[in-house]
């Protein structure tokens, strides 16, 4: 998923780096202090299943980088955030640093110069995860200068075999950079690869040699994220990847607040293609994103830009609805290794249940999300139980854009 965050203008090639790093600098708000632990949850009718404790399912939740030092990756508040998230009963971080290129066409992928992000702060984000006791699986994902006139990751193709060269070389430089940062810090894991649909299916020979290639860098599980919109089903060298990487931002229910069973009922169908496609390629899946906003019908149109929303009417009851009918459409299907919820971020944002970005942070949803993750009940009066958050301050945006029309045709 790609989202809110980056005001990005038109610059040509040579300014492009720049602009963007001007631009995410630009639209940061300072933002407070990561809130409490959450207390016990209170008994209801419904009691997520325990997983047993030795099972190797990954509890996570994609964590967003916020483009200030003191703030983003390796920093002291990010650390604060993920011990506020271990205690929420989150095992995974899924952490995303990013590539840009200026548009779909382009054959230049950036990834230096980030001042907020340099490679030892994410050497240190690595290690403090695992500090606490968590895993981390290295996610980086592509912006281009033109997502916001519609486009996205998705349709980034080639008009020549030439050209399509020197974009994987191009590529090829950047993934491998992040599979030997991976192998330093000690992540558990690496996705290849975020929703490149048309790459994907373009050059798949491409992409096996670059996956060996990732392999005598990187010594641990791989996997690839695949769009939603089919993308997860055509995908060709599933059999050289450790997981079937899925961002799942499938649309399940048209009503304003969707109830828990609606939206299990709705994954039904969904999750017998997935169970069909691991049968298939022998491979797990994994829900690299899965998300939902806390606004009126959110399971709608799941993939939708919050910046393109006119008048989004908050109804964070609706969000944890969705939260609860997808865990329990998915929980404990042997098929699936892990579920990562989009998305939280290095320094919250200080956001409540008015709020209507993708975070879970001090909402329902939350809640919901504790209470499976940590085996607990789930609370009776889910619209007054949001574990430990502390709300106020100023509602910011880290500089990878909250939810985009990644897949979103």
């Amino acid at each position: 998923m790609i989202g809110s965050g980056i005001a990005l203008r038109p610059a040509l090639s040579r300014g492009f780096a720049a602009a963007l790093l001007v631009a995410a600098s630009a639209c940061l708000v300072e933002r407070p202090a990561a809130g409490a632990a959450p207390g016990a949850a209170a008994g209801s009718t419904h009691s997520p299943a325990r997983l047993p404790a030795a099972d190797d399912f990954q509890r996570g939740v994609s964590y967003a980088h916020v483009h200030r030092r003191d703030l983003g990756y390796g920093s002291a508040a990010s650390r604060a955030s993920l011990v506020r998230l271990r205690d929420l009963g989150v095992e995974w971080i899924s952490i995303t640093p990013f590539g840009y290129q200026e548009t779909v066409r382009s054959t230049q992928i950036i990834f230096r110069g980030d001042p907020s992000l340099r490679d030892s702060a994410l050497l240190r984000e690595l290690r403090a995860i695992r500090g606490l006791g968590m895993k981390s699986i290295l996610k980086p994902h592509l912006w281009g200068g033109d997502f916001y006139q519609g486009r996205w990751s998705g349709e980034i193709r080639m008009a020549s075999e030439a050209e399509w060269e020197t974009w994987f070389r191009s590529y090829e430089t950047f993934i491998l950079h992040f599979a030997a940062l991976a192998e330093r810090g000690g992540a558990d894991a690496l996705c290849v690869g975020s929703e490149l649909g048309a790459a994907t299916e373009s050059k798949p020979d491409r992409w096996r040699q670059l996956i060996a290639k990732v392999r005598s860098h990187y010594h641990g599980p791989i996997t690839y994220a695949a769009n939603w919109y089919g993308e997860f089903e055509r995908v060709p060298f599933w059999d050289v990847v450790d997981w079937i990487g899925v961002n799942a931002y499938f649309n399940l229910s048209r009503s304003l607040t969707p109830s828990a069973a609606e939206i299990e009922r709705a994954w039904a169908p969904i999750a017998s293609r997935m169970e069909s496609l691991s049968r298939r390629w022998r491979r797990p899946i994994v829900l690299t994103e899965v998300g939902f906003r806390s606004v009126d019908r959110p399971a709608a149109l799941t993939h939708g830009w919050p910046e393109f929303d006119q008048d989004p009417r908050p109804n964070p009851a609706a969000q944890a609805a969705c939260y609860e009918g997808t865990f329990r459409a998915l929980w404990g299907k042997p098929w699936l290794r892990g579920l990562y919820w989009w998305k939280y971020y290095s320094s919250p944002d200080g956001e409540g249940p008015e709020e209507v970005d993708f975070t879970p942070y001090g909402k329902p949803a939350e809640a919901v999300l504790s209470a499976y993750y940590r085996g607990e009940p789930l609370p009776r009066d889910l619209d007054k139980s949001a574990p430990g958050a502390e709300h106020g301050g100023q509602s910011g945006s880290s500089a990878r854009p909250s939810r985009s029309s990644s897949g979103e045709r």
